[in-house]
């Protein structure tokens, strides 16, 4: 009997923005491979789970309404903009083209917003059975404890950074607390590997969005012990 796959997702600083959507990119050619083989185990057996943690009580009530909604049969809709004012590399545009096709359907796209850039926008309407696996939770990663069952992935970027090196350690151990053994977590921070922790960097991938290529992410993906 095949187990569960639980990934996590802090949404902390994770908005619908540009620079979130840039650290997507990263994080899918950081580790490809894994997350195909995930998602291939998921379209066999529906067993991929997502929690997401987020501090806002605005955030988390807005994912509590979507998968509400869901539950009676309605999807979610997602927009991608892209500014095509900036050189994107070929990869992202890639990226920016097929993002949400393997939980969703192409549907038609709003105006793009007069902001003084010229936009694209692509529209994704997600199925509900997919929203249903998201699970969003109140949580602090650095001064609260995980009761819960232990994750194979957890995804923290552009999160870690806005903590000091104290409060990074505490993190990471509660990171470490939260994972499987042999669990994965991926950011775009690097982060200080102490003695007494079980959490090892495996290595990084630099990854450029534009050319000249200073637009970019370092991912670090390490491993539980």
């Amino acid at each position: 009997m095949s187990r569960l796959r639980r990934i996590l997702h802090p949404t902390d600083f994770s908005r619908a923005s540009s620079a979130a959507f840039k650290r997507a990119v990263g994080m899918a050619k950081a580790d490809r491979a894994m997350y195909e083989r995930l998602a291939a185990q998921d379209a066999e057996q529906r067993l991929v789970e997502v929690t997401t943690l987020d501090i806002s009580e605005r955030v988390n009530e807005h994912l509590r309404t979507v998968t509400g909604r869901a539950r009676s049969g309605s999807p979610s809709m997602l927009r991608f903009p892209l500014d095509l004012g900036l050189p994107w590399t070929p990869e992202v545009i890639d990226y920016w083209r097929r993002v949400g096709n393997q939980i969703g359907a192409e549907a038609q796209a709003p105006k793009a917003p007069a902001i003084g850039r010229q936009l694209a926008v692509r529209a994704v309407r997600i199925r509900p059975d997919v929203v249903m696996r998201v699970v969003p939770r109140d949580f602090n990663v650095v001064t609260e404890r995980w009761n819960g069952a232990p994750f194979d992935l957890i995804i923290a970027t552009n999160v870690l950074v806005y903590y000091d090196t104290l409060d990074q350690s505490l993190a990471l151990a509660n990171i470490e607390a939260m994972l499987r053994p042999g669990g994965i977590l991926l950011s775009n921070d690097a982060l200080l590997e102490l003695p007494v922790s079980g959490m090892r960097s495996l290595g990084y991938l630099t990854v450029s969005y534009s050319t000249p290529g200073d637009n970019g992410d370092h991912i670090v993906w390490y491993r539980r012990g």
